[in-house]
């Protein structure tokens, strides 16, 4: 909403704008005025000042709906899957302390059902119950409860934190600065590049390696997972509800416990056929 709220006072006096002055026409500009964002970029700056609108009219500030009958543009993003063998690779790979942090911090995020690095960076000792990872995604401020795998657990154990559940965070102010990094990292980590059957170095004596995945970025984790889960016939209920797509407005704590234990398994059966190729 900050961020929207830019965009609109660079667009227009913003705060001498009435709502009933608000036209289909004037929506339409707001979005051209939009430059150098994607179209989805652009739809959700429509989508908030939308929520605004649609805020004034239940505290009957305005009778003006201008979103009415009005499409948000939006268009399909492609999926980012880390195909299996490669997921197996990069999980066996032998590498430096350097990139080891970075690629278990990937493969966490994974065993965690795909977890945001917000929400990640964001866990502290507090969010561990009774052998469960508890929390609230920062994005849409729904509840989380995974059970923490034992491959989950040996990361953790790894990465013990002072400040935040893993150590990696208490190093930065700011999430987003280590993701720069782990991004960077991944997208370098692969099998060290050979010729003639010898291994390649740097003139640092560092091991030159063949990227598994040149476009890779954390956020891959959440759609593999998925991906996988589908490949193994989970349930689209199921899956959805792993990562956060179903909502309801009354559930019963049977249902919730039902649908953990649901979630628990799939988790188990994912982990278990990316690292051991097990249905």
């Amino acid at each position: 909403f900050e961020q929207t709220l830019k965009k609109l006072t660079a667009y227009c006096d913003v705060y001498n704008v009435r709502f009933d002055k608000i036209t289909k026409l004037w929506i339409d500009g707001f979005y051209s005025s939009l430059q150098g964002l994607s179209v989805n970029s652009r739809g959700m700056h429509l989508r908030n000042l939308r929520n605004v609108v649609n805020y004034a009219l239940d505290e009957n500030y305005t009778t003006n709906y201008p979103f009415r009958n009005y499409r948000i543009p939006f268009e399909e993003t492609a999926m980012r899957v880390l195909p299996v063998e490669k997921m197996r690779q990069l999980a066996g790979l032998p590498l430096s302390a350097y990139d080891t942090e970075y690629r278990d911090m990937f493969l966490l995020t994974f065993y965690f059902v795909g977890i945001n690095m917000v929400d990640l960076a964001g866990l502290t000792k507090d969010n561990i119950v009774d052998g469960r990872l508890e929390y609230r995604r920062a994005k849409t401020g729904k509840f989380y409860s995974i059970l923490i795998e034992p491959e989950a657990q040996e990361i953790l154990d790894r990465y013990k934190g002072k400040k935040h559940l893993l150590s990696p965070f208490d190093k930065y102010d700011n999430y987003k600065d280590y993701m720069a990094h782990l991004n960077t990292a991944l997208r370098k980590i692969g099998p060290v590049k050979t010729v003639n059957g010898k291994p390649v170095y740097t003139r640092n004596h560092l091991p030159v390696m063949v990227p598994i995945e040149p476009a890779i970025t954390s956020y891959w984790s959440r759609y593999s997972w998925a991906t996988y889960a589908a490949d193994l016939d989970i349930p689209k209920d199921t899956i959805s509800e792993a990562l956060g797509h179903v909502h309801g407005s009354k559930i019963t704590g049977v249902y919730i416990k039902f649908s953990r234990d649901k979630i628990d398994a799939a988790n188990r059966r994912v982990i278990d056929w990316m690292l051991h190729g097990i249905k």
